[in-house]
């Protein structure tokens, strides 16, 4: 039966920054990229609902989840276990790696001034990424986005916890952590693998945004472990 690979963005939303991984990808693949609606609520409910509508009808997916989506597939994946054949987390969590506290000053001001500083985007997104035209691309789509839109996603992640979820999912799973990630922690990894035994868990040398810094080493690993999966 021919897979379908479904990546979920980080909390940009759109999907544009898979081009690297997707550069990668053999053509024998069928590579759907979702993108998150732009307006409404963003909160993990309502984007849940989203997914779930726009994968109505697909079988047999793998789900490529990116930092924030991360909660989302797992929790997709736990209703949809008959549907989905693995999920990948890249650089992820299911618990909120950002200080709770820090929900009250996740407002659209100061989220455009933090969003639209350089310096900070390549410290927390991409520190050590040597790829200049990355930076710029990077840079240059988080500018475009609603800091309203960004300021709701971060407080959402301030509240998520689907520890429950993941608890459930008897889907395989594979865990790709990024060696210079300053923006979700070891802790967060090691929360996954302590509640879901089986969950692989592979180290990649990369900043946080380790799918479009180190496109070719995840996307190795994404295959590797999917071709163990499919000779057990």
């Amino acid at each position: 039966m021919l897979e379908s690979l479904v990546l979920l963005p980080g909390m940009d939303g759109t999907g544009e920054l898979f081009a690297p991984l997707r550069a990668v990808i053999p053509p024998n693949w069928a590579v759907h990229v979702v993108s998150y609606p732009e307006d409404g609520e963003q909160t993990y409910e309502e984007l849940f609902s989203f997914v779930e509508e726009h994968l109505e009808g697909m079988r047999s997916v793998v789900l490529v989840a990116e930092s924030f989506s991360g909660p989302l597939a797992i929790r997709y994946a736990a209703d949809h276990q008959k549907q989905v054949r693995a999920v990948i987390l890249a650089a992820s969590f299911v618990r909120s790696p950002i200080p709770t506290w820090f929900r009250s000053f996740a407002k659209p001001p100061l989220v455009r001034l933090l969003c639209g500083a350089n310096r900070i985007i390549r410290f927390f997104l991409l520190n050590g990424a040597r790829d200049k035209s990355l930076v710029s691309k990077v840079s240059s789509l988080i500018g475009k986005i609603s800091p309203r839109m960004l300021a709701e996603r971060i407080r959402t992640i301030c509240q998520v916890d689907c520890v429950a979820a993941l608890s459930s999912c008897t889907v395989p799973m594979l865990y790709l952590a990024a060696t210079r990630d300053r923006l979700v922690g070891r802790r967060s990894g090691d929360l996954i693998t302590s509640v879901k035994l089986d969950c692989m868990y592979r180290v990649i040398d990369g900043p946080h945004l380790l799918l479009q810094a180190s496109p070719k080493g995840s996307w190795e690993e994404i295959e590797s472990f999917l071709r163990q999966r499919s000779e057990v």
